[in-house]
């Protein structure tokens, strides 16, 4: 999949977020292997890489209610990603990254910041179906390559090496929580060099630092030390 203008058009009934990462969330938790996917030069390229720019979480949280309808809370949105966001800078700089976040401030957001992040979107839904399921294609699985087109500029006006995107989905009831979420990181040619995703379920979510930060420990499992 490469340039901005290609990329595949799902429906959303059969496709929505939280179906595929409830899917995805069934499948890795306890999981213990093949919760990340890699560029096939994965290895070479990742190593001039020593800053990273984490993009503002999108976040989509669901109250499961009493009779089994689910209500989205967009006002518990911005706190899930912040979150999951402090949670990524504590465990990246551990890894000797040096680590930067982009303004939350929409007003800083360019256009071509917002094409990227909707075409990001429609690429985290093809990984996600192709390569852990429902809609496995095997080809996908081997030769692991998406793009969201070139980030050079964007990438040279904040001062990094690669963009991280996030994606956080999280869904409670009085009961217990479910949580999700899922990293892509993309160089300066827009390359998703890797890709990590796992969920948990507790009756403490993603409010919970402690909670978050081992969801986010086992998202980034497999994820290479840096080189400060």
């Amino acid at each position: 999949m490469k340039g901005r203008g290609s990329h595949y058009q799902f429906k959303r009934y059969l496709y929505c977020p939280f179906f595929i990462a409830g899917v995805l969330l069934f499948c890795l938790i306890g999981c213990a292997t093949s919760t990340d996917r890699c560029h096939p030069e994965f290895n070479h390229r990742i190593q001039p890489i020593k800053t990273l720019c984490l993009l503002p979480p999108e976040a989509i949280v669901y109250e499961e209610l009493p009779d089994g309808r689910l209500k989205q809370r967009s006002d518990r949105s911005e706190a899930a990603g912040l979150s999951v966001q402090q949670a990524l800078m504590t465990e990246l700089t551990a890894r000797d990254f040096r680590v930067l976040t982009y303004p939350v401030d929409p007003t800083h957001r360019t256009a071509e910041l917002q094409e990227v992040l909707s075409l990001y979107r429609a690429v985290n839904k093809s990984i996600q179906l192709h390569t852990f399921g429902p809609e496995v294609f095997a080809a996908k699985q081997t030769q692991f390559e998406y793009s969201v087109g070139p980030l050079e500029t964007l990438l040279q006006q904040n001062g990094a090496d690669a963009f991280v995107f996030v994606r956080v989905l999280y869904r409670y009831s009085l009961q217990q929580s479910r949580s999700f979420v899922s990293l892509g990181l993309a160089d300066t040619t827009g390359t998703i060099l890797w890709y990590g995703a796992n969920g948990s379920r507790e009756v403490a979510g993603i409010e919970d630092p402690h909670k978050t930060t081992l969801l986010v420990k086992k998202v980034l499992m497999n994820f290479p030390e840096g080189r400060l």
